[in-house]
């Protein structure tokens, strides 16, 4: 029993990981973005 929580819970941190990643990489591609219309601007 405690093995199978074990790994669940993990699946779960793993998720949260992933999910966590993804926010990182569109709000930096949404800077970027951002950046270079900036800079094409000015």
């Amino acid at each position: 029993m405690g093995e199978v929580l074990i790994s669940r819970h993990l699946f779960q941190i793993l998720k949260g990981i992933q999910s966590f990643g993804e926010i990182i990489i569109h709000s930096l591609g949404y800077f970027l973005v951002v950046l270079g219309l900036w800079l094409l601007v000015f």
